[in-house]
């Protein structure tokens, strides 16, 4: 399982991806694991069941603790640059294609 050096505010993590697909309606759910624990570190994604969303698309939650992760999955490749963005009723989340 490829490993990524994932830098979020000031630490630094060993991280592998897990992709699976959210309950109901089959998106894309990327969770970020620590590879040097195997613990779950975040969910990258967020399910927005109202928002249209084309094949191969999921929305990218960089805000909060999880602020610098849509970087993170745009330079190693993972995702597109963001396509538009969609709202979860308190931000904007961006909306990418899984590469």
């Amino acid at each position: 399982m490829q490993e990524y050096k994932l830098v979020l505010g000031e630490e630094e993590y060993q991280v592998t991806l897990e992709f699976g697909k959210y309950h109901g309606n089959g998106r894309t759910a990327i969770t970020v694991v620590d590879a040097t624990f195997g613990e779950d570190l975040l969910v990258a994604t967020v399910n927005i069941p109202e928002a249209s969303l084309e094949e191969g698309e999921t929305v990218i939650k960089d805000y909060s603790e999880n602020e610098g992760i849509l970087k993170f999955l745009v330079e190693n490749k993972i995702v597109s640059k963001p396509v538009r963005t969609v709202s979860t009723g308190f931000v904007q989340c961006q909306v990418v294609k899984v590469l």
